[in-house]
């Protein structure tokens, strides 16, 4: 289980190294403005605001430039130096990619179906949360797994980067509302450690330690037997 950037979402944008970036769109100056907002159907204003280095554009839109001046798309994955959504402004720098399958990246996914919240429209996703070495492990987990983010951290949350949820979504196809939420599939295999972090997620966000018992509640019954399943592997 590895996200690739072959897995991206197409709406999720990139900033490319500098010099990639210049040489990318020097091949764009080559082909008529026409040509090329025609071919990639954009406007010509935004061809020429590509061309400044430092901007950020869509993953679908590099592709097509790719594809257009026949470049190698193998480059691609190493010339990205941050990625998000174009209505949120956090970003993940210095990202890791490919994103690869482990307890942290697991854990990310419990919580937010547990105690997260995601918005696509608003750009907006977080994990709630009081104490503050909870959310602190939070963003461990984030940093392991993505690479360094951008986050702002409130007294009862975290407000994290939109494109993290919006990957796990689109790669895993889950929903994150409490009550449409289910294990991905892909989570049913794994070692015992991979496997015990969905478990420990559940409790930290959903459940209560009584004496030797431990309960996790959930207004979901799937997800329930889903965490059921787990705990039987």
């Amino acid at each position: 289980m590895k996200i690739c950037l072959k897995d991206f979402p197409n709406e999720i944008y990139i900033k490319l190294d500098k010099n990639y970036h210049k040489d990318l769109l020097r091949g764009l100056n080559e082909l008529k403005l026409n040509h090329i907002s025609k071919e990639l159907k954009v406007s010509k204003p935004t061809v020429t605001k590509w061309k400044d280095e430092g901007r950020y554009i869509s993953l679908g839109n590099v592709k097509k430039i790719i594809n257009l001046l026949k470049k190698n798309s193998g480059l691609l994955k190493n010339k990205i130096i941050s990625y998000g959504t174009k209505k949120s402004k956090l970003y993940i720098k210095n990202p890791n990619l490919p994103i690869n399958d482990s307890p942290e990246l697991r854990e990310i996914v419990i919580h937010i179906m547990c105690d997260g919240c995601y918005n696509k429209e608003n750009g907006y996703a977080a994990y709630y949360n009081v104490p503050k070495e909870t959310k602190e492990e939070f963003i461990k987990e984030l940093r392991k797994a993505f690479g360094d983010i951008d986050l702002i951290f409130y007294e009862d949350h975290v407000h994290f980067p939109t494109a993290i949820a919006l990957i796990l979504k689109s790669y895993f196809k889950i929903d994150f509302h409490s009550t449409k939420c289910r294990i991905p599939k892909g989570f049913f295999k794994g070692n015992r450690k991979q496997l015990s972090a969905i478990i420990r997620a559940a409790i930290i966000d959903e459940g209560t330690v009584d004496g030797s018992n431990i309960r996790i509640d959930s207004c979901n019954k799937e997800f329930l037997g889903d965490l059921k399943r787990i705990c039987k592997a």
